[in-house]
């Protein structure tokens, strides 16, 4: 085996060690996220913190002020949520979006 396809393989098993715990820390991660989360709005926001919509995006889409945006996303952010790597680029930590919200209106 070359190291090339050791580290294929190991991207495979860390991938699926990540959607494992996801799994079982769904419960934990919904009340982190409901104790943040508390309007439609804000709902929106997070669903569409994917790391592709930036933050004046998400304003839009979310008929919201970019400084609404921003102070949830540093809310977020204080919680281990959310990363911003690209600037003004949010990006939930976990690709989670609880079922039971019902989000909509948002492209």
């Amino acid at each position: 085996m070359t190291s090339e396809q050791i580290m294929e393989e190991v991207s495979k098993q860390l991938g699926e060690i990540k959607q494992l715990l996801l799994v079982m820390a769904r419960n934990d991660i919904q009340n982190e996220l409901e104790a943040i989360i508390t309007t439609d709005e804000k709902k929106k926001i997070w669903a569409l913190c994917d790391g592709i919509n930036t933050t004046n995006e998400i304003s839009t889409k979310a008929k919201v002020s970019i400084r609404y945006v921003q102070l949830i996303i540093k809310d977020l952010q204080n919680a281990s949520l959310i990363s911003v790597e690209k600037r003004g680029i949010p990006k939930r930590v976990f690709d989670y979006v609880p079922k039971n919200w019902r989000i909509k209106n948002v492209e």
